[in-house]
């Protein structure tokens, strides 16, 4: 290890220009040394086995063979460098040769022939290398053959011919598959290093140019003080220098942007002034180490003229004169607003993880709802509405059917859900709000409702609209969780003409307006301008993100509706939310027709890893007539398709399942038999959508947990 440690240390110190050249050489060097103590090795080893065969005139061309390697150790600082590594790569080719002739495949021929390929690609680069394999392959072949005719008399091991024949062929193929992948991963390798090495000297050329060019500025700089004034007071960094008491000696122009301050109030003065208390041990050792002569790199706070806190980025390196420090010289930067961004980016980041946790809540939860829904329709079916219990099994399904909302709306939150608008009424989603927030609300806030019933019908998505009633809502408590008072939730429809639109996305005609009021602490002109701005919040840290109101905004508008806001301190906070309504259901209300629950006769493969769900799934689709095979394993699914696809009429298949997922499954499946009806089931993917589905084959797409009527209807469009 020492050595290798030398030997680095010497390639480490040499100069940049002469490293390849540098390290072959040593290389060389090494393998040289190395040749001569095993090639003496070898060439007594093979003289005495051929000797004892009573070849013992062979003996002397190997000695021949060999005497090169030394002599050419000896004359090695003598010998130029491209004539030593080809002599001494003949060498070792020869005495390969010479044992291979000698004692055949048993010796040392067939390593030393790998090593001549692999040295020649070391030494003169892998298109000699190449050639280094081509001769060595046709050597082994020559000297087979010659051993095969006879013209070499040598048994090895009492082989017949055609055997011996067959064992230099392969010789010669192992060489050439073995040689190859070692000449072309070392020039591979090679090629590596020579490109990094060139890459080292052009950085080094333009780090010497580079330090050049600053040493003829730095001389120049020294000797026209006035230009190098003049550039200071034009830069977009501020500049200042301190005198050895923290006194100001200069601040540039743009200091005094960025602070304004005035310069001729503050030369001659104190710096601390500016600086926050909790920072001056901090800015103490900051100067110790600067008049020690140190340079360094921080972050200050410092207070502009109107006590606003700005945090600047700071280099302090010492001023010299006659080689000793007289003073500091600051160059700074305004880093307040990147600051506040890198804030919003880890909020940001935060609100990706909570999205990310949502959606494997979501998962997890659709799971259990699943059975708890598909078992409580069941049991309503079987006891019947006379039932006494058919009431307690109906609020066991309706609370069932709000948690599978209130996932939704978990997954709108985290921007994970696809939003699609349809023609809705806004009443229920109102009423479902006013009901949740009324058990988070304390009691001294009274909350007021007025929801017009004939107020027409809105295209929206319906956890959208959640959202945004929710914000509105919970901003209002918390304008008010203090204090108390009145909480009032309007909706009325409304006529705007052409200039009573307040923004130029909304179109003229009717809408629904949406209020809600409250009588909390309310807002200046100031607060209103910000508020719909992204991650602008008046709140303590931990009631809010910012996020709410620029969210609201954003799904209005994007509904061609707007947001307005009245607001004074004191006077409490008014939010009127318009949405156009649709004109052909502005009088009347489409009202959907209940499908029936329709069943089949069909054959089904059903797959879920969940077995609550599975056998759930299994007891509703027999209710609905169908006959089930059920499996628990993707992978057993797959095996019993494969072994029987005809006897199949539907695969059901979960998305998310170990070793094998719904859609790999469905691929597999389509492979076997490309027009098997597939419809796949997922509690949550956000890698797996309805047109991701259709494009790998699958028919239908449905979310966790599903009901039996949409279960059914589902099946039956997919077997239509």
């Amino acid at each position: 290890m020492k050595s290798i440690d030398r030997l680095l240390e010497k390639i480490y110190n040499l100069p940049v220009e002469n490293k390849i050249a540098a390290i072959r050489k040593i290389l060389f060097e090494t393998v040289l040394t190395v040749f001569c103590v095993l090639g003496f090795i070898a060439v007594i080893m093979g003289g005495v086995e051929v000797y004892l065969q009573g070849r013992w005139e062979i003996v002397f061309f190997y000695i021949g063979a060999y005497l090169p390697a030394p002599i050419c150790f000896l004359l090695r600082e003598k010998i130029p460098y491209k004539y030593l590594t080809n002599i001494v790569l003949l060498d070792i080719y020869i005495l390969s040769v010479l044992i291979l002739g000698g004692v055949g495949l048993s010796g040392a021929g067939i390593p030393l022939l790998i090593t001549f390929c692999v040295l020649t690609t070391t030494f003169q680069g892998i298109t000699r290398g190449l050639a280094a394999i081509l001769m060595s392959v046709v050597a082994i072949l020559l000297i087979g053959t010659a051993m095969n005719t006879g013209l070499i008399p040598i048994d090895i091991v009492a082989m017949t011919n055609s055997t011996r024949m067959e064992a230099w062929f392969m010789a010669s193929v192992l060489l050439l598959l073995i040689g190859s992948i070692m000449v072309v991963c070392l020039g591979v390798l090679q090629d590596s290093l020579q490109k990094t090495i060139k890459n080292l000297q052009e950085n080094a050329l333009e780090l010497k140019a580079s330090n050049q060019q600053l040493e003829r500025a730095m001389k120049h700089q020294r000797k026209t003080e006035e230009k190098y004034r003049t550039m200071i007071e034009y830069s977009n960094d501020m500049i200042w220098t301190l005198d050895k008491a923290g006194h100001f000696t200069f601040f540039d122009k743009q200091t005094e942007k960025i602070t304004g301050l005035k310069r001729e109030d503050w030369i001659g003065k104190s710096f601390v002034p500016l600086m926050l208390e909790e920072d001056l041990p901090m800015l103490g050792e900051i100067l110790k180490k600067g008049f020690e002569g140190e340079s360094l790199s921080y972050e200050l706070r410092f207070k502009n003229q109107d006590d606003n806190i700005l945090t600047i980025s700071v280099t302090t390196a010492p001023l010299l004169k006659n080689g000793e420090v007289n003073g500091l010289v600051s160059f700074g930067r305004d880093i307040t607003e990147e600051k506040k961004l890198k804030a919003r980016l880890l909020l940001s980041q935060k609100m990706e993880s909570i999205g990310t946790l949502a959606g494997g809540i979501a998962h997890d939860f659709n799971n259990i709802l699943f059975p708890i829904i598909g078992h409580t329709e069941m049991l309503m079916e079987d006891v019947g509405e006379q039932s006494p219990f058919h009431s307690s099994l109906n609020k066991i399904y309706s609370g069932a059917m709000r948690a599978k909302n209130l996932v939704n709306q978990i997954l709108t939150f985290s921007r994970q859900d696809k939003n699609e608008l349809k023609p809705m009424k806004m009443q229920p989603i109102i009423k479902e709000v006013l009901l949740l927030i009324r058990s988070t609300i304390p009691a001294m806030i009274k909350i007021n409702q007025d929801i017009s019933p004939d107020c027409g019908v809105i295209r929206a998505d319906p956890t959208q609209l959640h959202q945004i009633i929710m914000n509105l809502t919970t901003n209002a408590y918390h304008a008010m969780e203090e204090t108390g008072g009145e909480l009032t939730i309007t909706l009325k429809k409304i006529e705007l003409g052409k200039y009573d639109l307040l923004t130029t996305n909304m179109k003229p005609g009717t809408h629904a307006c949406l209020s809600v009021a409250d009588t909390g602490m309310g807002m200046d002109k100031n607060l209103t301008e910000k508020i719909f701005d992204p991650f602008f919040t008046t709140k303590e840290t931990g009631k809010g993100t910012g996020m709410g109101l620029s969210v609201v905004h954003g799904i209005v508008t994007g509904m061609g509706g707007a947001v307005q806001v009245y607001s004074e301190p004191g006077k409490g906070t008014q939010f009127n939310v318009y949405f156009p309504l649709e004109k052909s259901c502005v009088t009347e209300q489409n009202i959907e027709n209940i499908d029936p629950v329709v069943g089949g006769v069909e054959k089904i493969l059903l797959v879920d890893d969940e077995q609550a769900i599975l056998t759930m799934e299994k007891r509703m689709l027999e209710r609905l007539g169908y006959q089930v095979t059920p499996y628990g394993s993707s992978i057993e699914a797959l095996e019993a398709f494969r072994n029987r696809s005809d006897k199949f009429d539907l695969v059901i298949t979960d998305m998310a399942m170990p070793n094998m997922s719904g859609d790999k499954l469905a691929v597999a499946l389509n492979r076997i038999r490309h027009d098997i009806p597939i419809l796949m089931c997922t509690g949550f993917s956000e890698n797996m959508t309805e047109e991701k589905a259709a494009a790998l084959g699958i028919k239908g797409f449905l979310m966790k947990p599903i009901a039996m009527r949409d279960f059914s209807k589902k099946i039956r469009e997919v077997l239509t």
